[in-house]
């Protein structure tokens, strides 16, 4: 609606608006797209139709030749276009548009993210996002500069992502590895190995250690089994504690 100057012509305008839309419908009829002026009786009157063509028409410039677009120029600049912008790249790995064009505008972020891209299919770019969710937290916490500067950083936080995806370590597990390698890089897998951080997928084990700790820690147990939240965490704590003395044996 044009030829509103006033906020008491732009409350009119739209009451009258409701009306007439309702009318419309009410009728059986269709509120076309159009452009309406307000006039001095407080109506709006149908200007240009909106349906069909365009509001504003392109009229020739006299005084500017016009421009021919040569095949020679097409091909030209296709040539000089050596690959597609990483944000096509990301979106073909399966990130979201936004989330693609995130990445690809911070030349930091898009340098690590490349580094990673080989590996990303194989965990799937949720959990690859999750995770450099994660990474970012820590560093942020530890006053680190994120994303890792160091190359080789890039291989040893897609080898912990990996292991997590395929239930090979723990959440928890694979958090304080990166916040280790944070400070001091090392080789996750070969830590693993060494220290047989492994999750433990045996339920007769996992049942084992859970009715251990319930035995040592009576009390404690029948709190949490009351819905006491303080004891359920630190039967957790506990339960994490027998666990890594079980698999060091």
């Amino acid at each position: 609606v044009k030829n509103i100057n006033s906020f008491r012509h732009l409350h009119t305008a739209i009451n009258y608006e409701i009306d007439r839309q309702y009318g419309v419908i009410s009728s059986g009829g269709t509120v076309v797209n159009e452009t309406r002026m307000f006039d001095h009786q407080g109506r709006t009157v149908s200007m240009r139709d909106k349906e069909v063509k365009t509001d504003y028409r392109f009229t020739p410039e006299p005084n500017l030749p016009i421009v021919k677009i040569q095949p020679e120029w097409v091909k030209e600049c296709k040539d000089s276009v050596s690959s597609s912008p990483n944000y096509v790249n990301y979106q073909r790995l399966g990130f979201e548009p936004r989330l693609a064009i995130f990445y690809a505008e911070d030349a930091e972020l898009s340098r690590f993210v490349d580094l990673c891209a080989d590996r990303i299919p194989v965990v799937g770019t949720e959990q690859f996002v999750a995770w450099l969710n994660e990474l970012k937290l820590i560093m942020q916490r530890g006053k680190e500069v994120y994303p890792p500067q160091n190359p080789k950083f890039a291989n040893e936080f897609m080898t912990i992502v990996q292991l997590y995806a395929c239930g090979r370590i723990t959440k928890l597990r694979g958090l304080e590895t990166l916040r280790t390698f944070v400070s001091e890089l090392g080789d996750a897998k070969k830590l693993f190995e060494t220290k047989n951080l492994w999750r433990i997928t045996d339920e007769n084990i996992t049942r084992s250690m859970v009715e251990e700790v319930f035995k040592r820690n009576g009390k404690t147990a029948e709190k949490a089994l009351a819905g006491h939240a303080k004891s359920l965490t630190a039967l957790k704590r506990l339960l994490v504690e027998h666990s890594e003395k079980t698999n060091r044996h």
